[in-house]
């Protein structure tokens, strides 16, 4: 839970003077989109009762949205806790409390920065994240933010992206064939993870989600066996470092840390600093190796494995049959 959220962020001081502990403090954690929690239209998955709905259909990628007009009015709820008073107004979540020291406040700003919308999402319409986390202690404000990032780049001009499209187009009746399922399927995982890496608060966001997404690329392209990757990364003229350094991580990590399966243990943020590192640029040789697959088969330097399994197994038609018999079974008792 949260292990590729971790990065590591400092306390910074915005203004004010450094303040003596302990004293009261207010945290405030900023949350996004805004309109979910009222006050300005957008979409929301319900209906407000005493505004008009208005629906719209986009029929071209089959979502629905609706929005209240007038808009949600702004909410606001306001509580007491064991250690403090917790309260929400508008899209500002805020926690005040007694502060031990400067460390104590970094910890429950960084706490709360990453479950806040967890927590608060049980009792919305629609999720949010986290945008910006503060806090005012005496006449002194903080932020917690990132104390640095990686952001790998390529170069390009337009001559050279042009060459790289007209490349992929020369793929495109290969990619289309059945027996190229294989490199079309770990094209789109590829695909998938660098959607996921752009739609989150930051990249790090769905970072489990997109590990998944490349090692299910390997799995499309060699099969699930880790010697049986190694074996066909070797074919394609990849040496054993680059195997064992770049390709390998990503199964390991996929089985081991908070990606296939649900993960309780905590970790510090330095301990994961080597695996960040190591997923800041993990795009590119994953592009790359589909664009090595594409050319050694095009060269008949390599072969995909045959695809013995092309239609459902019983045993997984039999779940699908489970699922929908019992999804069934749920909508007719939400009917009556």
């Amino acid at each position: 839970m949260l292990t590729y959220q971790l990065q590591p962020r400092s306390l910074v001081l915005r203004r004010g003077p450094v303040p003596t502990f302990p004293r009261k403090a207010t945290i405030t954690v900023q949350c996004r989109p805004g309109h979910v929690f009222g006050g300005s239209r957008g979409p929301l998955s319900a209906i407000v009762i005493g505004s008009d709905a208005l629906f719209d259909f986009d029929a071209n990628v089959g979502r629905t949205l609706t929005i209240a007009k007038p808009p949600l009015r702004p909410l606001a709820a306001a509580l007491p806790t064991s250690g403090g008073r917790v309260a929400v107004r508008k899209n500002r979540f805020s926690y005040r409390f007694t502060c031990q020291s400067a460390g104590h406040l970094a910890t429950v700003m960084g706490t709360l920065h990453l479950t806040v919308p967890s927590i608060i999402g049980l009792g919305l319409t629609d999720p949010v994240t986290s945008y910006a986390t503060t806090a005012i202690v005496g006449k002194a404000s903080f932020a917690w933010q990132y104390r640095a990032a990686v952001q790998p780049l390529v170069v390009a001009t337009p001559e050279s992206i042009e060459a790289n499209l007209a490349k992929a187009l020369g793929h495109f009746d290969r990619l289309l064939e059945s027996d190229s399922r294989r490199v079309l399927a770990a094209a789109h995982y590829v695909q998938v993870a660098g959607r996921l890496q752009e739609v989150g608060t930051s990249k790090w966001e769905y970072m489990a989600e997109v590990v998944l997404n490349y090692s299910k690329a390997l799995g499309s392209l060699f099969g699930s066996r880790r010697d049986a990757v190694r074996r066909h990364l070797g074919a394609l003229g990849y040496s054993e470092a680059t195997v064992e350094g770049v390709f390998v991580p990503l199964l390991l990590l996929r089985n081991s840390l908070d990606v296939a399966h649900a993960r309780l243990t905590g970790f510090k943020s330095g301990d994961l600093d080597g695996i960040y590192s190591y997923l800041d640029d993990v795009n590119k040789p994953m592009r790359d190796l589909i664009w090595r697959v594409l050319d050694s088969v095009a060269a008949k330097r390599y072969t995909l494995r045959p695809i013995r399994n092309r239609v459902l197994s019983a045993t997984e038609r039999r779940a699908i049959q489970r699922v929908v018999a019992k999804a069934k079974a749920a909508n007719a008792a939400g009917a009556a």
